[in-house]
C-alpha cells in the first residue's frame, strides 16, 4: 500500500495520478512518473531489440541451412559422377 494509502496491493493510481504496478508503491511521488516513463521506454525498446535480434538469427539459420545443403548437393554430385 502506497504511504497516502491511495493505492492497493494489487497497483493503482498514486497521488499524482500515476500507475504504480503491484509492490512498486515505495517509489516516491516525485520521482514515479519520470521512473515509470523510463521503465515503459525501456520495456518497449527491449521488446523491439529482441524481435531484431531473434529476427536476424532466423535468418543466419535459413542461409546457413541453405548453403549447407548446396554443399550436401554438390558433395553428392561429386560421389556419383563417372571416372
Amino acid at each position: 500500500m502506497a504511504r497516502d494509502g491511495s493505492a492497493s496491493q494489487f497497483g493503482g493510481a498514486s497521488a499524482n495520478g500515476a500507475m504504480v504496478p503491484p509492490g512498486r508503491s515505495n517509489i516516491e511521488d516525485a520521482f514515479q512518473p519520470t521512473i515509470l516513463r523510463v521503465w515503459k521506454e525501456m520495456s518497449a525498446s527491449y521488446k523491439s531489440q529482441m524481435s531484431r535480434v531473434l529476427r536476424n538469427v532466423r535468418i543466419h539459420r535459413e542461409q546457413f541451412m541453405l548453403k549447407f545443403s548446396q554443399k550436401q548437393q554438390s558433395y553428392l554430385t561429386f560421389l556419383h559422377r563417372l571416372d
